[in-house]
């Protein structure tokens, strides 16, 4: 039996902390790029769960004398003072530099791609239909079975359900050291229009 009508046509690879080279990825080998983003606050929440050292530690960031200058001209923010910052201030930093940078401040992706918030693909299968068919990837017939069926990688401590307040799980001080670094880089990404409370 010939195997090539088994073997995929396409693959779906999913990176984690890709943001700031997806452009690249998507222009320069012409790969399109489906951007998924979530809000800052379910973000921090999940990122202090799984509590992983590296998280905080934004030197691969600081290195980079390109992006220090674009942040520092942009918003008038010195990045390389961030071990000054809060856990909460340094996730919150982390989060603008990996979303607000790549997708309000760059050039807009030059090949095929779709930017997608995660809260409208959890809560709305038409947003999966419509992604299926923008790429035109076939799905498995049960999907509408398992759709919202953790995923293998979910923490296992992962309580995290979407609140129409995702900031109900700060302390004030938290909130406001989150909503500072916000404020900073004055992100259009997330408004009340998505029911996210900021």
């Amino acid at each position: 039996m010939h195997l090539l009508p088994i073997l995929p046509k396409k693959y779906i690879i999913k990176f984690i902390r890709a943001n700031l080279s997806a452009k690249y990825i998507n222009e320069e080998f012409k790969i399109p790029v489906i951007h998924l983003i979530r809000n800052p606050f379910n973000v921090i929440q999940s990122q202090l769960k799984v509590n992983f050292p590296w998280l905080k530690n934004l030197d691969s960031f600081v290195a980079q004398a390109d992006l220090v200058s674009l942040i520092q001209n942009e918003f008038g923010f010195d990045i390389t003072n961030y071990k000054s910052l809060s856990t909460y201030e340094i996730f919150a930093l982390r989060w603008c530099i990996e979303n607000v940078i790549p997708l309000e401040v760059l050039e807009p992706y030059g090949y095929k791609s779709l930017v997608v918030k995660y809260e409208s693909l959890i809560n709305d299968m038409e947003v999966f239909y419509n992604i299926c068919s923008e790429f035109n990837i076939d799905y498995l017939k049960s999907i509408q079975e398992i759709y919202n069926r953790p995923s293998s990688k979910t923490h296992p401590n992962n309580t995290l359900k979407l609140s129409k307040k995702s900031s109900d799980e700060f302390s004030p001080k938290q909130y406001d050291g989150i909503l500072k670094i916000l404020d900073v880089f004055n992100t259009k990404l997330y408004s009340e229009i998505d029911n996210i409370t900021f």
